[in-house]
């Protein structure tokens, strides 16, 4: 990952964390081990390439990972969870250097886990207050920010 920018340590632990991740936006166990018993035992002792690692996943799991591929395999900054105050209303997107990265993310409000739909779009989460918010980063290699 990103292996021509070496003076970034995201090589050693991103692979890991970009399957982690997957997981937990899927938010299903079956799925996602099911994927990768299915993948191995239809690709064991052959070499496949990366495009088609995410055209198997994508067809599997019946959704469109090449944005999520794209934007953790090829780019060295992870999605930025965006959140901001207006008035009494917390909005939320993502920042992303990938058009249509539309995935859901677990955040807490408080400690009361919320799954959003998050896109590039801003999106209302209710009545509440940024400061409330943390991402989970036990599940998901992403960051927040705090936006104007």
């Amino acid at each position: 990952v990103n292996f021509d920018d070496f003076g970034s340590s995201d090589h050693y632990y991103k692979g890991a964390w970009v399957l982690h991740t997957l997981r937990n936006m899927l938010n299903s166990d079956p799925v996602f081990f099911g994927l990768l018993r299915d993948f191995y035992q239809q690709h064991q002792r052959s070499i496949v390439s990366t495009e088609e690692v995410i055209a198997y996943f994508s067809g599997y799991t019946e959704k469109d990972l090449r944005p999520f591929f794209t934007q953790y395999l090829q780019h060295p900054d992870i999605p930025v969870l965006e959140v901001r105050q207006d008035g009494q209303q917390v909005m939320y997107r993502w920042r992303t250097q990938v058009d249509q990265f539309n995935y859901p993310v677990t955040v807490f409000i408080g400690e009361e886990p919320v799954r959003l739909d998050a896109t590039k779009q801003w999106q209302s989460m209710g009545q509440g207050s940024t400061k409330a918010i943390k991402v989970d980063e036990a599940r998901f290699l992403v960051s927040l920010e705090v936006v104007e």
